[in-house]
């Protein structure tokens, strides 16, 4: 009797946890679609913004390119764009995203596509400020997004500072760290691009 009672025990945890399995998988598939149906309302909306913002600029003096590929099929921090419409791209034109920050320049062109160096690309160099007090430096870029910058260690500057660019005054990037050695006259700032290289996905060019 003892033995019958545990069969029937055992089968009645297993069907219980069949159930309990299957639930979970229709629950998960449930989910799953919900998602699904998500990502293809988003990358909608995404695909009718950009869309809207390729028609706004038709006409006008500005080159669209939608990018194609980006790091790591590219080297750090440099896109390959297709030219949508506007013309051909011009080596050494500025790139900006359709919120209008600055954040490159074309480094190569060819027909219907280009190059976009980013300005936080390695070794690329950039005149720039710093917002506190104004004072001119030259930021480093050292990729995926970094910059460096060396000043005299009497200057003022704190993490979430904003470097400027120097002509423009928009934003290059924010200050995240700051070292100094003692017997260093100068120091050190590490600083972040606002931009995320691997969202970028339209460029606004100037011809």
């Amino acid at each position: 009797m003892l033995y019958q009672i545990g069969v029937i025990s055992m089968v009645k945890n297993g069907i219980a946890s069949a159930k309990i399995l299957f639930y979970n998988k229709s629950e998960l598939a449930k989910e799953n679609a919900e998602l699904k149906e998500r990502v293809i309302f988003l990358e909608t909306t995404v695909t009718l913004l950009e869309n809207n913002i390729i028609s706004q600029h038709e006409g006008k003096n500005v080159i669209t390119a939608r990018v194609l590929s980006r790091p790591p099929e590219n080297p750090y921090d440099m896109l390959t764009v297709s030219i949508e419409s506007g013309g051909v791209a011009k080596v050494g034109s500025p790139a900006f995203l359709p919120n209008g920050l600055l954040a490159g320049r074309v480094s190569e062109s060819s027909g219907k596509e280009a190059k976009v160096k980013l300005f936080s690309t390695v070794n690329e160099k950039t005149s720039a400020i710093l917002e506190r007090n104004s004072v001119p430096v030259e930021t480093i870029g050292l990729g995926g997004g970094n910059f460096k910058v060396r000043v005299s260690r009497d200057v003022s500057v704190e993490k979430e500072d904003k470097i400027l660019f120097s002509k423009s005054h928009d934003l290059l990037a924010v200050v995240e760290d700051i070292s100094m050695n003692p017997t260093d006259p100068f120091k050190d700032i590490l600083a972040k691009s606002p931009l995320n290289i691997f969202t970028i996905e339209l460029f606004l060019i100037e011809p």
